[in-house]
This record gives C-alpha cells, sequence and structure tokens, in this order.
C-alpha cells in the first residue's frame, strides 16, 4: 500500500521558491512530480553517504599535515606515510621508457 506524503512549498522562502522552479522544470519536460522527489531524495542520500566519507578523508590528510608541519613522530613513521604503495611503484617502472644518455 501506498504512503501519502503531503506539503506545502512558499515562494516567499528562497529554498523552496528554488525547488518550485526545479519542479516546474521538470514537470515541463513530462516527468511526474513522484518521479522527482523520489529520484532527488534517493541522490541527497548517496549524497550524504558520500560526504562522509570525504570527510573521513579529510580529516585524515589534515592530521597528516599537522603532523609533518609539528614535526611530530619517528622519521620511520612519516616514510610510512609517504611511501607510494608497490602496485604503483612497480606499475610505473614497467612503464617508464628509457630516456636520451648524454654517452
Amino acid at each position: 500500500m501506498s504512503k501519502v506524503y503531503s506539503f506545502r512549498l512558499s515562494a516567499d522562502n528562497p529554498r523552496e521558491a528554488q525547488a518550485i522552479e526545479v519542479i516546474n522544470t521538470w514537470v515541463s519536460q513530462g516527468y511526474s512530480l513522484r518521479y522527482i522527489l523520489t529520484g532527488a531524495l534517493i541522490k541527497n542520500g548517496n549524497v550524504q553517504e558520500n560526504s562522509k566519507q570525504l570527510v573521513e578523508t579529510i580529516d585524515r590528510l589534515s592530521e597528516l599535515v599537522q603532523a609533518f608541519d609539528k614535526g611530530v613522530g619517528s622519521n620511520d613513521r612519516r616514510d610510512e606515510l609517504t611511501k607510494l604503495p608497490v602496485a604503483f611503484t612497480d606499475a610505473m617502472k614497467k612503464s617508464v621508457k628509457r630516456g636520451i644518455s648524454n654517452t
């Protein structure tokens, strides 16, 4: 059984006015309100999930930058953090072509 959601949008509210414009544009292209809202909600959910991962990555990078700036940690730890993955370096070695030599 379907569930009914009902709400009003006010043209006096800038955010809701923008939503009204978006809805009208999509409806004029033949899309139903149900299709528009369902798609927007699903997309918004994915954005929030991706945003959480992005925030975690930025926080980790921020911690690393602060550690490097302060000189915190041993040189071994710094080497470990800046070391490139073996798979990457192996791929680079395989793709490198011999350059011009002076001899």
